[in-house]
């Protein structure tokens, strides 16, 4: 497998992971989904080739009876496109992660996915800011009229969706996009002024997603970045909440001009319920938690779980609608797959806060914004999502542990 490279098979998958849709739209009849298939797979056969070369530590074995306990999970009892689907968007992207560690492929480095992910965040942030003002830009880019999409209308107006089709994806790449902003910041390769410009248009279209979990995920590393940094950021920081505050006083006179489209009153009761609890207990998603727990019925599930491929939106087919990370693995893999994977995140938080170099704050900002926003999403078999945190969590062991050795 000499002629496939895995290090830019991945770079590029991270490239062309915000513009997936917009490029099956562009490039049609050209199948780009059906290439980050294609990708995945030889990625998969290209580290499988390089395994009986690697020298197996303990953690390295530990890693392979974890990925060979959720593999025993693709014998499951549902239907043979969920099952494909569990395999494609859960499992295949894991066995990518556990395999870049254990053949400790350094080439997949996170100071260039860091890198990466802030450049690729312009245009969806530029697209975004368009659409703001004129929706029709996403007809342009997807071949249709944005009210035939889902998910892009609430009572209070239509939710900015730029390249991602549904306006939460889009939340959340964002906040991703705001730890790798503040990586470069420390790194010096963007000055104070481009990552307070940055910043402020990032919570701007984040907060026209209408996405509650998105801003929480922003606020909360907001707080972790004013805790760690210098002067200058803290401003920063502090000029973000300010002009914050300002804004939502304001909206009175906002709503003349360009919040006229929006409900302006439905706006302020949906941000101003975040720090409410009945906003999360009365939640549609709580209750698609205790629908789907209750496929859970016996001990048996309990400890191994349903399989994989059973939380998966398309109800019609069977599968069940959940839009929480972790109960999604609880169904799918039982309590022992749930303990694993969080034995494995708090590895890496370990590893994380244990790095050397600024690559320390975009892995913390990054598993942040994984564990808030896993709570109301199903980020573990999310696209890009998913591929994100088998890559960057490979990167962050690696490069935790070549400074280990090295120091």
């Amino acid at each position: 497998m000499s002629f496939f490279s895995i290090n830019k098979s991945i770079y590029f998958l991270f490239l062309i992971s915000p513009f997936l849709v917009i490029l099956n739209y562009m490039l049609s009849p050209i199948p780009v989904s059906l290439l980050k298939e294609l990708i995945q797979l030889l990625v998969i056969v290209a580290l499988v080739f390089q395994l009986p070369k690697s020298k197996l530590n303990n953690l390295d074995v530990y890693f392979l009876l974890f990925l060979t306990y959720f593999l025993f999970h693709i014998v499951t009892l549902n239907d043979i496109g969920l099952w494909v689907d569990g395999i494609r968007y859960q499992l295949g992207y894991m066995i990518i992660g556990v395999l870049i560690v254990v053949n400790r492929a350094y080439m997949v480095r996170l100071d260039k996915i860091a890198a990466i992910i802030f450049f690729i965040s312009i245009p969806v942030v530029l697209i975004a800011i368009v659409e703001f003002f004129d929706s029709g830009v996403i007809e342009a880019l997807y071949g249709e009229s944005k009210y035939m999409l889902n998910h892009t209308e609430l009572a209070l107006g239509e939710r900015l969706i730029s390249t991602f089709v549904n306006p939460i994806n889009l939340g959340v790449f964002l906040t991703v996009s705001y730890a790798s902003a503040f990586y470069m910041y420390k790194e010096s390769k963007v000055n104070v002024l481009v990552f307070s410009l940055f910043s402020a248009a990032l919570f701007f279209v984040i907060t026209f997603t209408f996405s509650r979990i998105a801003i929480i995920s922003f606020c909360i590393m907001s707080i972790y970045f004013f805790l760690i940094s210098g002067s200058n950021i803290k401003r920063v920081i502090l000029l973000l909440f300010l002009l914050t505050l300002i804004y939502s006083l304001s909206f009175d006179v906002f709503s003349l001009s360009i919040l006229s489209e929006f409900n302006v009153d439905l706006i302020l009761e949906r941000l101003t319920n975040i720090s409410s609890a009945d906003t999360y207990t009365e939640n549609a998603r709580v209750k698609n938690w205790g629908v789907a727990l209750q496929n859970i019925d016996s001990v048996l599930f309990s400890l191994w779980g349903l399989g994989v491929g059973f939380i998966n939106p398309t109800v019609e087919r069977g599968g069940i609608v959940v839009e929480n990370m972790f109960i999604s693995i609880l169904i799918e893999f039982g309590i022992i797959g749930l303990l694993l994977y969080l034995s494995y995140f708090f590895y890496l938080v370990k590893a994380s806060l244990n790095l050397n170099g600024n690559e320390k704050y975009f892995a913390c900002g990054f598993l942040i914004v994984f564990l808030v926003c896993g709570m109301g999403n199903d980020l573990n078999r999310n696209f890009p999502f998913v591929f994100y945190f088998w890559i960057i969590s490979a990167s962050i062991i690696l490069t935790y542990k070549k400074e280990k050795c090295s120091g």
